[in-house]
């Protein structure tokens, strides 16, 4: 049957409206058309700034959090870790308010650029307002309205998009409520002020909203200590607080000079003005000298002595601007002074850059904030100039450009395969990369580790290597701990920074090696084909047990007790139950660092003994 109508069907009211917008599936459609509609009044620049895809996707949550309450009637106050959820947010709560915050945030840029009002929020500031205020749906409203007209057409069952025409769109946006020319002028000055900060100011929006909920913070307990200080202690409110001061101005002092002195050079808008009148003739001349600093090369490398600059295989330094067979960083490197500088001296180079997600104070800058588990390591996105990650690398100055005007502070991604075929050997300690490493070494000696490296923000290794025509590969992984980056592969780049709070920095300054003929071996063979030289690898060992005596350290006793009782009583190593304890009581006291309650380990024997069937001992 079709679902068009009879010509006896009721008129559609605004009460089905009404009802329409209360299951907001049935009119999000319109609400989109409305939305395009005020972005074809914008210039394409404003439009793309501010209404991204994360502001339609606001917009749609927070229509859809509403669920048909009507705000005229009364506001709805409520925390965000109630709204977060509609949002598809699914990290620790704590961070809720932040995470709606950046998307309040957005939405509010996107009103101003139109002009428009489309949801009337009174933001919370922890003083007049616990929680945000959400007072009207004007967007809804219009919407609504645009949707009971296009419905009472005659017309609307044949083509109800075309139902919905352009002078329906025009005087719905008409009932848009206006910002005052006041409001708009005074967020134009601060977008004036933001974009104008200095290098090391700039930063995502949800940097800015980290830091203004962490200030909110520290006033409340800064309170909380005055008003104990003078209640319970008795002492003036305004000594403490010159106390403190100095105390921070101490602090801050010395954490600018450290700042300067990486950076090397002074911090726009800093100067005499930090000295206080209570200074020392010392303190202000040493701090000064920490101030004037002039400027300094970004050390490539902790070189030591006699290290050189890479260079090509045939001997001659790279060009930036050039792409040579086997090249790396040059002197350019050396006197940068900015992300954006150090993105176009790698792009120079040959390797292919992405812009990647930052992280500041251990939180990523992407949507999952603190619950990133990837932190600062994966590329951003952007619906034109950046949609597809890794796959939109590119050494095109222009592009570069672009991105880190957007995002100034980002991390540095780089593409390792493609034209200028290079492999990153990715080492990690934390999963056994350091002893896997050592293992290789002694099968296959030193050499190939005189290669250029760069040293990761958590204490890693990435080894650079050229791969010759004709080679290629899947292999992700040469041995435990060791990862290899390759095709599609990405490796975070100098000076980025890390969750860990560290930088990653050029460690060894060298030509990129040819790969040698036992990794490109590797790196090609078939995982049922045996390599020509066999590495003992030490996890494989301990793994198997061949160690024969293998100890069991905290966080590894449990289950090494576990798998032992299973081994011996699968294999008929125990004659009985009784036979087993007394085996893993002695496990127990000899292998285990420190010994677990013997307790638990008769419970492991005994559960062991219950659920699985003894086997046979295997004659030898």
């Amino acid at each position: 049957m079709s679902a068009q109508p009879s010509s006896f069907t009721p008129a559609f009211t605004p009460k089905d409206a009404r009802s329409a917008g209360q299951s907001y599936q049935h009119i999000a459609h319109v609400v989109d058309r409305l939305l395009n509609h005020i972005l074809n009044g914008l210039e394409e620049k404003t439009a793309q700034k501010y209404f991204k895809a994360s502001v339609f996707s606001t917009i749609h949550s927070l229509h859809g959090f509403f669920n048909g309450r009507d705000l005229k009637k009364k506001d709805l106050i409520v925390s965000a870790q109630f709204v977060a959820p509609h949002f598809h947010y699914h990290g620790n709560p704590v961070n809720a308010g932040q995470f709606i915050g950046r998307h309040l945030d957005a939405l509010a840029d996107a009103e101003f650029a139109c002009g428009l009002r489309l949801i009337e929020i009174k933001r919370a500031d922890n003083v007049t307002l616990l929680y945000p205020h959400y007072k009207a749906h004007p967007l809804l409203d219009a919407a609504e309205w645009l949707y009971l007209q296009a419905r009472s057409s005659p017309d609307y069952w044949k083509n109800p998009s075309a139902a919905i025409t352009e002078k329906l769109l025009t005087a719905a946006v008409a009932k848009l409520p206006p910002i005052p020319k006041e409001e708009i002028a005074k967020w134009l000055a601060d977008i004036e002020r933001r974009e104008n900060k200095p290098d090391m100011e700039a930063g995502d929006e949800k940097i800015d909203a980290v830091l203004k909920g962490r200030w909110t913070k520290w006033e409340k307990k800064y309170e909380e200590i005055l008003t104990a200080e003078m209640d319970e202690g008795g002492k003036n409110p305004l000594l403490v607080y010159e106390k403190l001061a100095g105390q921070l101005k101490k602090i801050a002092r010395e954490l600018h000079e450290r700042k300067c002195r990486e950076i090397g050079k002074q911090w726009k808008g800093t100067g005499d003005d930090w000295i206080g009148d209570d200074d020392t003739e010392e303190e202000k001349n040493g701090y000064n000298n920490g101030l004037h600093v002039e400027r300094q090369k970004v050390p490539v490398a902790d070189a030591s002595e006699g290290a050189t600059p890479l260079k090509n295989e045939g001997g001659a330094e790279a060009v930036a601007g050039e792409k040579p067979e086997n090249s790396a960083v040059n002197d350019e490197v050396a006197e940068a002074d900015s992300m954006l500088k150090w993105a176009l001296t790698w792009a120079g180079v040959g390797i292919p850059i992405v812009p990647m997600h930052q992280v500041f104070d251990g939180i990523c800058s992407c949507r999952a904030g603190s619950e990133c588990r990837s932190a600062g390591k994966h590329p951003r996105w952007h619906k034109t100039d950046l949609p597809n990650g890794v796959e939109n690398a590119t050494t095109d100055e222009e592009m570069i450009r672009r991105w880190w005007k957007r995002w100034p502070m980002s991390n540095i991604g780089g593409a390792m395969g493609g034209a200028l075929r290079w492999l990153a050997v990715d080492v990690d300690p934390r999963n056994g990369g350091s002893t896997s490493l050592h293992d290789l070494t002694v099968a296959h000696g030193e050499e190939w580790l005189e290669t250029y490296q760069h040293k990761t923000g958590s204490g890693g290794d990435h080894l650079f290597y050229s791969i010759p025509e004709g080679i290629e590969f899947t292999k992700g992984k040469l041995a435990e701990g060791i990862d290899l980056k390759w095709t599609n592969g990405l490796v975070v780049l100098p000076p980025s920074g890390h969750v860990s709070g560290g930088e990653y920095r050029v460690s060894k300054v060298a030509d990129v090696m040819i790969a040698t003929d036992w990794l490109l071996e590797e790196l090609t063979r078939p995982d049922d084909v045996a390599p020509s030289v066999l590495v003992d690898f030490q996890e494989r060992r301990a793994s198997s047990g061949c160690y024969g005596t293998r100890i069991f350290h905290e966080g590894e006793r449990d289950n090494g007790i576990r798998d032992v009782a299973r081994g011996r009583w699968a294999n008929g190593w125990a004659e009985n139950e009784s036979d087993l304890i007394n085996q893993l009581l002695e496990v127990n006291a000899t292998r285990c660092v420190p010994p677990l309650e013997e307790s638990v380990v008769i419970e492991k024997a005994r559960r062991t003994a219950r659920k699985f069937a003894r086997g046979e001992s295997v004659a030898v």
